[in-house]
Protein backbone atom coordinates (compact mmCIF):
# COMPACT_ATOMS: atom_id res chain seq x y z
CA UNK A 1 0.00 0.00 0.00
CA UNK A 2 3.24 2.51 -0.27
CA UNK A 3 3.62 5.60 1.18
CA UNK A 4 -0.37 6.17 2.45
CA UNK A 5 -0.39 2.98 3.98
CA UNK A 6 -1.02 4.15 7.56
CA UNK A 7 -4.47 5.68 6.08
CA UNK A 8 -5.58 3.03 3.35
CA UNK A 9 -8.11 0.74 4.86
CA UNK A 10 -7.54 -2.56 3.19
CA UNK A 11 -10.26 -4.08 1.22
CA UNK A 12 -9.64 -7.46 3.09
CA UNK A 13 -11.03 -6.04 6.15
CA UNK A 14 -14.06 -4.94 5.06
CA UNK A 15 -17.02 -7.67 4.40
CA UNK A 16 -20.52 -8.47 4.75
CA UNK A 17 -22.40 -7.33 7.85
CA UNK A 18 -24.22 -10.93 8.07
CA UNK A 19 -21.12 -12.98 8.68
CA UNK A 20 -20.31 -12.92 12.31
CA UNK A 21 -17.37 -12.31 13.63
CA UNK A 22 -16.66 -11.82 17.46
CA UNK A 23 -14.81 -8.73 17.48
CA UNK A 24 -17.95 -6.62 15.94
CA UNK A 25 -20.18 -4.20 17.46
CA UNK A 26 -23.88 -5.93 17.33
CA UNK A 27 -25.29 -2.28 16.84
CA UNK A 28 -24.25 -1.46 13.56
CA UNK A 29 -25.45 -4.78 12.23
CA UNK A 30 -28.22 -3.34 10.05
CA UNK A 31 -25.26 -1.75 7.91
CA UNK A 32 -24.57 -4.36 4.66
CA UNK A 33 -21.31 -3.86 4.95
CA UNK A 34 -18.45 -3.62 8.32
CA UNK A 35 -15.23 -2.99 8.89
CA UNK A 36 -12.51 -4.17 11.29
CA UNK A 37 -9.22 -2.44 12.61
CA UNK A 38 -5.77 -3.52 10.47
CA UNK A 39 -2.64 -3.77 11.85
CA UNK A 40 -2.40 -1.89 15.32
CA UNK A 41 0.86 0.56 13.75
CA UNK A 42 -2.17 2.13 11.16
CA UNK A 43 -5.18 4.62 11.32
CA UNK A 44 -7.48 4.54 8.73
CA UNK A 45 -8.97 7.65 7.44
CA UNK A 46 -12.55 8.48 6.69
CA UNK A 47 -13.09 11.39 4.08
CA UNK A 48 -16.58 13.18 3.71
CA UNK A 49 -16.23 15.51 0.33
CA UNK A 50 -18.90 17.81 -0.33
CA UNK A 51 -18.40 18.79 -3.92
CA UNK A 52 -20.49 21.80 -3.96
CA UNK A 53 -17.61 23.49 -1.97
CA UNK A 54 -14.88 25.51 -3.41
CA UNK A 55 -16.20 25.69 -6.64
CA UNK A 56 -14.81 22.96 -8.78
CA UNK A 57 -12.47 22.14 -6.56
CA UNK A 58 -14.01 19.86 -4.47
CA UNK A 59 -15.24 17.36 -7.11
CA UNK A 60 -11.19 16.98 -8.13
CA UNK A 61 -10.57 16.63 -4.25
CA UNK A 62 -13.03 13.83 -4.34
CA UNK A 63 -11.50 12.01 -7.30
CA UNK A 64 -8.30 12.16 -6.47
CA UNK A 65 -8.80 10.36 -2.72
CA UNK A 66 -11.06 8.00 -4.18
CA UNK A 67 -7.64 6.70 -6.49
CA UNK A 68 -5.59 7.02 -3.60
CA UNK A 69 -7.38 5.74 -0.82
CA UNK A 70 -9.74 2.79 -0.62
CA UNK A 71 -12.83 4.22 -2.20
CA UNK A 72 -14.75 2.76 0.42
CA UNK A 73 -12.86 5.14 2.12
CA UNK A 74 -14.74 7.80 0.03
CA UNK A 75 -18.03 9.58 0.69
CA UNK A 76 -19.53 12.16 -1.71
CA UNK A 77 -21.97 14.01 0.75
CA UNK A 78 -24.13 15.52 -2.11
CA UNK A 79 -25.38 11.85 -3.27
CA UNK A 80 -25.10 10.47 0.92
CA UNK A 81 -24.90 11.58 4.01
CA UNK A 82 -22.20 10.93 6.45
CA UNK A 83 -24.15 7.75 8.06
CA UNK A 84 -23.32 5.05 5.91
CA UNK A 85 -18.97 5.99 6.14
CA UNK A 86 -19.60 6.74 9.75
CA UNK A 87 -21.30 2.93 10.11
CA UNK A 88 -19.08 1.33 8.41
CA UNK A 89 -16.15 2.69 10.42
CA UNK A 90 -17.66 2.58 13.64
CA UNK A 91 -16.07 -0.65 14.61
CA UNK A 92 -12.74 0.15 13.66
CA UNK A 93 -11.41 1.92 17.00
CA UNK A 94 -8.67 3.53 16.03
CA UNK A 95 -9.23 5.74 13.06
CA UNK A 96 -9.09 9.66 11.81
CA UNK A 97 -11.82 11.74 10.01
CA UNK A 98 -11.46 14.32 7.27
CA UNK A 99 -14.10 16.90 6.61
CA UNK A 100 -13.36 18.27 2.80
CA UNK A 101 -15.99 21.49 2.98
CA UNK A 102 -16.66 24.45 4.84
CA UNK A 103 -17.77 25.01 8.20
CA UNK A 104 -21.68 24.17 7.48
CA UNK A 105 -19.87 20.61 5.90
CA UNK A 106 -17.89 20.27 9.38
CA UNK A 107 -21.34 20.82 11.75
CA UNK A 108 -22.80 18.61 9.34
CA UNK A 109 -20.98 15.63 10.18
CA UNK A 110 -20.12 16.13 14.19
CA UNK A 111 -23.74 16.55 14.41
CA UNK A 112 -23.85 12.75 12.96
CA UNK A 113 -21.33 11.60 14.97
CA UNK A 114 -23.12 12.41 17.79
CA UNK A 115 -25.80 9.62 17.12
CA UNK A 116 -23.09 7.11 16.64
CA UNK A 117 -22.56 4.96 19.61
CA UNK A 118 -19.14 4.80 20.11
CA UNK A 119 -17.35 3.17 22.78
CA UNK A 120 -15.53 5.37 25.45
CA UNK A 121 -12.97 7.56 24.50
CA UNK A 122 -13.14 6.12 20.93
CA UNK A 123 -14.80 8.70 18.83
CA UNK A 124 -12.88 9.28 15.90
CA UNK A 125 -10.68 12.79 16.00
CA UNK A 126 -12.00 14.95 12.81
CA UNK A 127 -9.30 16.97 10.13
CA UNK A 128 -10.57 19.39 8.16
CA UNK A 129 -9.49 20.46 4.49
CA UNK A 130 -10.92 23.48 4.26
CA UNK A 131 -13.03 24.23 0.83
CA UNK A 132 -15.58 26.62 1.77
CA UNK A 133 -15.23 30.66 1.65
CA UNK A 134 -14.97 31.22 5.63
CA UNK A 135 -13.67 28.47 6.80
CA UNK A 136 -13.09 29.68 10.54
CA UNK A 137 -13.01 26.56 12.61
CA UNK A 138 -10.02 25.37 10.04
CA UNK A 139 -7.81 28.74 10.65
CA UNK A 140 -8.77 27.97 14.26
CA UNK A 141 -7.44 24.33 14.22
CA UNK A 142 -4.25 25.66 12.24
CA UNK A 143 -5.49 23.84 8.58
CA UNK A 144 -5.36 26.95 6.90
CA UNK A 145 -8.01 29.27 5.55
CA UNK A 146 -8.33 27.42 2.19
CA UNK A 147 -7.76 24.82 -0.14
CA UNK A 148 -4.88 26.20 -2.64
CA UNK A 149 -4.36 22.74 -5.04
CA UNK A 150 -1.68 21.70 -2.54
CA UNK A 151 -0.68 18.26 -2.54
CA UNK A 152 -2.86 15.84 -1.09
CA UNK A 153 -0.17 13.21 -0.70
CA UNK A 154 1.14 16.01 1.87
CA UNK A 155 -1.92 17.05 3.71
CA UNK A 156 -2.15 13.11 4.76
CA UNK A 157 1.19 12.99 5.66
CA UNK A 158 0.64 16.47 8.27
CA UNK A 159 -2.77 14.28 9.26
CA UNK A 160 -0.96 11.67 10.15
CA UNK A 161 1.72 14.47 12.83
CA UNK A 162 -1.22 15.91 14.06
CA UNK A 163 -1.99 16.59 17.29
CA UNK A 164 -5.39 15.60 19.24
CA UNK A 165 -7.54 17.79 21.32
CA UNK A 166 -10.84 18.03 22.81
CA UNK A 167 -13.41 20.82 21.42
CA UNK A 168 -16.28 22.43 23.16
CA UNK A 169 -20.05 22.42 21.12
CA UNK A 170 -22.16 24.87 22.55
CA UNK A 171 -26.36 24.17 22.81
CA UNK A 172 -28.13 27.16 21.31
CA UNK A 173 -32.02 27.95 22.11
CA UNK A 174 -33.78 30.88 20.16
CA UNK A 175 -36.99 32.16 21.59
CA UNK A 176 -38.78 34.46 19.77
CA UNK A 177 -40.45 37.11 21.70
CA UNK A 178 -43.46 37.68 19.41
CA UNK A 179 -44.95 34.88 16.98
CA UNK A 180 -46.27 37.08 14.64
CA UNK A 181 -42.73 38.41 14.19
CA UNK A 182 -41.38 37.24 10.51
CA UNK A 183 -37.62 36.37 10.02
CA UNK A 184 -35.84 33.55 9.40
CA UNK A 185 -35.21 29.81 10.90
CA UNK A 186 -31.84 29.84 12.66
CA UNK A 187 -29.91 27.41 10.21
CA UNK A 188 -28.16 25.30 13.34
CA UNK A 189 -29.21 24.79 16.99
CA UNK A 190 -25.08 23.65 17.61
CA UNK A 191 -22.32 26.30 18.01
CA UNK A 192 -19.20 24.51 16.89
CA UNK A 193 -17.01 27.80 16.60
CA UNK A 194 -19.02 31.06 17.24
CA UNK A 195 -22.43 33.08 17.62
CA UNK A 196 -22.49 36.65 16.55
CA UNK A 197 -24.89 39.44 16.75
CA UNK A 198 -24.45 42.49 14.61
CA UNK A 199 -21.79 44.11 11.90
CA UNK A 200 -20.16 40.78 10.94
CA UNK A 201 -23.37 38.85 11.03
CA UNK A 202 -24.53 41.66 8.83
CA UNK A 203 -22.17 41.88 6.32
CA UNK A 204 -22.51 37.68 6.28
CA UNK A 205 -26.30 37.99 5.73
CA UNK A 206 -26.29 40.06 2.86
CA UNK A 207 -23.01 38.40 1.28
CA UNK A 208 -25.71 35.26 1.93
CA UNK A 209 -28.44 36.96 0.40
CA UNK A 210 -26.67 38.24 -2.83
CA UNK A 211 -25.49 34.75 -3.32
CA UNK A 212 -28.84 33.55 -3.41
CA UNK A 213 -30.18 36.05 -6.14
CA UNK A 214 -26.60 35.90 -8.11
CA UNK A 215 -24.89 32.73 -7.60
CA UNK A 216 -22.97 32.84 -11.29
CA UNK A 217 -21.47 36.24 -9.42
CA UNK A 218 -20.08 33.86 -6.65
CA UNK A 219 -18.33 31.05 -8.47
CA UNK A 220 -14.32 31.72 -6.49
CA UNK A 221 -12.87 32.14 -3.37
CA UNK A 222 -11.02 35.27 -4.40
CA UNK A 223 -14.20 36.49 -5.67
CA UNK A 224 -16.49 35.51 -2.65
CA UNK A 225 -13.73 37.78 -0.73
CA UNK A 226 -14.14 40.41 -2.54
CA UNK A 227 -17.76 40.94 -2.44
CA UNK A 228 -16.73 40.21 1.40
CA UNK A 229 -14.50 43.80 1.16
CA UNK A 230 -16.88 45.70 -0.67
CA UNK A 231 -19.94 44.72 1.61
CA UNK A 232 -17.95 44.97 4.55
CA UNK A 233 -17.16 49.02 3.23
CA UNK A 234 -21.04 49.65 2.69
CA UNK A 235 -21.76 48.09 6.02
CA UNK A 236 -19.47 50.44 7.60
CA UNK A 237 -20.64 53.34 5.73
CA UNK A 238 -23.89 52.83 7.00
CA UNK A 239 -23.59 51.44 10.12
CA UNK A 240 -26.94 49.45 10.01
CA UNK A 241 -25.76 48.22 13.81
CA UNK A 242 -25.42 51.68 15.34
CA UNK A 243 -26.05 51.37 19.47
CA UNK A 244 -26.17 47.91 19.15
CA UNK A 245 -25.50 47.52 23.03
CA UNK A 246 -28.33 49.56 23.88
CA UNK A 247 -30.43 46.55 22.55
CA UNK A 248 -29.39 44.12 24.04
CA UNK A 249 -29.16 42.87 27.59
CA UNK A 250 -26.52 39.77 28.23
CA UNK A 251 -26.81 37.64 31.48
CA UNK A 252 -23.45 35.13 32.36
CA UNK A 253 -24.03 32.49 34.52
CA UNK A 254 -20.93 30.97 34.92
CA UNK A 255 -18.78 28.33 37.44
CA UNK A 256 -18.50 29.15 40.95
CA UNK A 257 -16.16 26.80 41.90
CA UNK A 258 -13.80 23.49 40.80
CA UNK A 259 -16.41 21.26 42.46
CA UNK A 260 -19.13 23.00 39.74
CA UNK A 261 -16.92 21.86 37.04
CA UNK A 262 -16.41 17.99 38.47
CA UNK A 263 -20.32 17.98 38.84
CA UNK A 264 -20.65 18.85 35.27
CA UNK A 265 -18.34 16.51 33.98
CA UNK A 266 -19.97 13.77 36.00
CA UNK A 267 -23.60 14.75 34.36
CA UNK A 268 -25.33 15.34 37.63
CA UNK A 269 -25.12 19.16 37.10
CA UNK A 270 -26.21 21.36 34.55
CA UNK A 271 -23.45 23.32 32.77
CA UNK A 272 -22.82 27.15 32.36
CA UNK A 273 -24.99 29.06 30.51
CA UNK A 274 -25.22 32.52 28.89
CA UNK A 275 -28.33 33.81 28.39
CA UNK A 276 -29.27 37.42 26.37
CA UNK A 277 -32.22 39.29 25.11
CA UNK A 278 -33.12 41.27 21.67
CA UNK A 279 -35.40 44.01 21.71
CA UNK A 280 -35.39 44.64 17.68
CA UNK A 281 -34.47 42.73 14.75
CA UNK A 282 -30.99 42.14 14.41
CA UNK A 283 -28.64 39.95 12.03
CA UNK A 284 -27.14 36.72 13.42
CA UNK A 285 -24.63 34.14 12.23
CA UNK A 286 -23.60 31.06 13.79
CA UNK A 287 -20.22 29.33 12.13
CA UNK A 288 -20.56 31.75 9.04
CA UNK A 289 -24.31 30.86 8.77
CA UNK A 290 -26.36 34.09 8.88
CA UNK A 291 -29.93 35.12 9.27
CA UNK A 292 -32.31 37.99 10.41
CA UNK A 293 -33.52 36.95 13.88
CA UNK A 294 -36.85 38.80 15.64
CA UNK A 295 -36.72 40.27 19.03
CA UNK A 296 -36.08 36.89 21.07
CA UNK A 297 -34.48 35.19 23.93
CA UNK A 298 -31.33 33.35 23.51
CA UNK A 299 -29.75 30.56 25.97
CA UNK A 300 -26.33 29.00 25.18
CA UNK A 301 -25.38 26.19 27.49
CA UNK A 302 -22.73 23.79 26.55
CA UNK A 303 -23.02 20.57 24.87
CA UNK A 304 -20.17 18.21 24.94
CA UNK A 305 -16.88 17.67 23.96
CA UNK A 306 -15.46 16.04 20.60
CA UNK A 307 -12.32 15.19 19.75
CA UNK A 308 -10.75 17.35 16.79
CA UNK A 309 -7.08 17.11 14.74
CA UNK A 310 -5.27 20.06 14.90
CA UNK A 311 -2.52 20.73 11.96
CA UNK A 312 0.97 21.61 11.99
CA UNK A 313 0.39 24.59 9.58
CA UNK A 314 1.37 27.90 11.25
CA UNK A 315 0.84 30.03 8.48
CA UNK A 316 -2.50 30.26 8.65
CA UNK A 317 -4.19 32.23 6.05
Amino acid sequence: MGELKYHILPPTHIFPAFLERKNVKQQHVSNLLQAVQPRNNTRPLLVFVNPKSGGRQGVRVLRKFEYMLNPRQVYDLSKVGPEPGLNLFANIPNCNVLVCGGDGTIGWVLDAMDKIEYLPNKRPPVAILPLGTGNDLARCLRWGGGYENENLIKILHNIEKSTPIYMDRWQIKIEQKKKSDKGDPPPYNIINNYFSIGVDASIAHRFHVMREKYPEKFNSRMRNKLWYFELGTTETLSSTCKNLHEQIDILVVGLESAIQMGQIKAGVRAAARRLSQTHKAFPMQIDGEPWMQPPCIIQITHKNQVPMLIGKNTQII
